[in-house]
């Protein structure tokens, strides 16, 4: 919890996707099998489901990960982590993201 401390909403839950990678090929298309529903991350990361579900569905409409129930696939793992505070290798994503946010 220490490393998502100071940080908006996005950045925790993006962080929290990548922390659930650790181990696995850092690579596009990495599947993250999620043991939690998105309530549980919403209380585990001390959000709202809603807040939880709608950056959720943010990084899809970007293309940064695919849903599938419990599961997810990060499709742009450089992209995740520029949004998570530190640098891209898909400025693209991040741009689109931004101007997503703005919208929204």
């Amino acid at each position: 919890m220490v490393l998502l401390s100071g940080r908006n909403a996005e950045e925790k839950l993006v962080t929290f996707l990548l922390l659930m990678t650790r181990g696995q090929v850092q690579n596009r298309g990495t599947v993250i099998d999620l043991p939690m529903t998105r309530l549980d991350i919403a209380d585990y990361l001390a959000m709202s489901i809603e807040t939880v579900s709608r950056i959720i569905s943010r990084l899809v409409d970007c293309g940064g990960i695919a849903t599938a129930g419990r599961s997810n696939a990060v499709l742009k793992t450089d992209a995740l982590i520029a949004l998570a505070g530190s640098e891209s290798k898909w400025p693209s994503l991040q741009e689109a993201y931004s101007r997503r946010r703005a919208i929204a």
